[in-house]
């Protein structure tokens, strides 16, 4: 039966109807206010990430920027670069300086220890300053990210250098060898 047909819900205002409308009309109004709520609620969430990640991302850019600025310090080529690397590395910077050397070592220190120090600084320098060579230890800034980036990679410092201190000696000596056989050669075919 309409509303409009029902005579004691204009004369009363208060049928069953009416009630029934009445409390279905309250708890959608209910609802809604729940789900005001709860889109307040989930803007100021989204809100608040939204503001994490740009932080996060200007992070990251300025950390991006460091390391490509780092990368240009590398490799190290004269005791006057490692002191102004030894300057360079603090606290603050540290773990920029990390992940350059991280990156340039390309997990492999063996073969990429050249990208972060020169063939020269490895024949003059060693880890404990022994057999007539120079320390590393003596950059303590430098050493200490130096030897966390190995150690990441699980390789000893002291082995990988080594290696490659005797890989440049082989090489030297063989140009060494081979400026000799020429001489002699020469000599020979002077002499014939």
């Amino acid at each position: 039966m309409p509303l409009s047909e029902n005579k004691s819900c204009t004369e009363n205002n208060s049928c069953k109807n009416c009630k029934k409308l009445s409390r279905k009309i309250d708890n959608l109004q209910e609802t809604i206010n729940d789900l005001v709520k709860t889109v307040q609620q989930n803007s100021e969430a989204i809100m608040s990430a939204f503001a994490e990640i740009k932080v996060v991302t200007t992070k990251l850019v300025r950390q991006e920027t460091s390391i490509s600025t780092a990368t240009n310090d590398f490799p190290i080529s004269s005791e006057i670069m490692l002191q102004n690397m030894e300057e360079k590395i603090t606290c603050d910077n540290r773990d920029i300086y990390v992940s350059t050397m991280s990156k340039l070592w390309r997990n492999c220190v063996g073969k990429n220890i050249e990208n972060i120090l020169d063939s020269k600084v490895i024949m003059d320098y060693n880890v404990d300053g022994t057999h007539g060579k120079r320390s590393l230890r003596k950059y303590k800034n430098f050493y200490k990210a130096l030897i966390e980036n190995i150690e990441t990679l699980g390789e000893k410092m002291r082995n990988s250098y080594y290696a490659r201190q005797c890989n440049y000696a082989k090489r030297s000596n063989s140009e060494r060898i081979l400026k000799i056989k020429r001489s002699s050669w020469s000599q020979q075919n002077i002499l014939m």
